[in-house]
C-alpha cells in the first residue's frame, strides 16, 4: 500500500497535469488582464503592451497544451528496459520448464532434489525480474501501474 501512495503522489502523469493547469492559469490571467486593461479608457494599453501580453497568453498556452500532450507518454529508454527485464524472465522461465521436464518422469530422488532446488531458483529470477519490469513501466506511466496495483489490493481483501 505504501509503494502505492508513492506512484501516485509522485507519478509523472500527475506532475504533467499540475504543470499544465499552472501554466492554463497563468494564460488565462494574463488574457483577462488584456481584456480588462484593454476596456480601460483611462489608461488604455499600447499597441507593444497589448502585443506582448498576448505573445506571452499564446505562449503559456503552447506550454499548457505540449504538457497535456505529453501526460501517458511512454519514454522508449524505459520501454526497452521493460523489454528487456521481460525478455530475461521469459528465458528464465524456458529453463525453468525444462529442469522440471528433464526430471519429471527420470532420475533419482538426489536428482530430483536438486533439480526442485534449482526450480526454487529460477522461479525467485522470475519474481525478481518480473518485479523490476513493473518497476520500469512505473518510472513512465505510474497512473496505470498504480490503478493495477490498487485494483489487485482490492481484489486481495475480497
Amino acid at each position: 500500500m505504501r509503494k502505492l501512495r508513492e506512484l501516485l503522489a509522485g507519478s509523472r502523469s500527475a506532475r504533467l497535469y499540475a504543470l499544465g493547469g499552472f501554466l492554463l492559469v497563468g494564460s488565462l490571467v494574463i488574457t483577462a488582464v488584456l481584456a480588462f486593461k484593454g476596456a480601460d479608457q483611462k489608461n488604455p494599453l499600447t499597441t507593444l503592451e497589448t502585443w506582448l501580453l498576448g505573445f506571452f497568453a499564446a505562449l503559456l498556452q503552447i506550454g499548457a497544451g505540449a504538457s497535456f500532450m505529453s501526460v501517458g507518454k511512454a519514454d522508449p529508454t524505459h520501454a526497452k528496459s521493460s523489454v528487456r527485464h521481460l525478455q530475461s524472465l521469459g528465458l528464465t522461465a524456458q529453463k525453468g520448464r525444462y529442469l522440471a521436464e528433464q526430471y519429471f518422469d527420470g532420475g533419482s530422488a538426489v536428482e530430483r532434489r536438486m533439480a526442485l532446488g534449482q526450480l526454487s531458483v529460477y522461479l525467485s529470477e522470475i519474481e525478481e525480474k518480473a518485479s523490476l519490469a513493473v518497476e520500469d513501466w512505473a518510472d513512465f506511466h505510474g497512473d496505470a501501474v498504480a490503478a493495477l496495483l490498487l485494483d489487485s489490493s482490492d481484489r486481495e481483501t475480497k
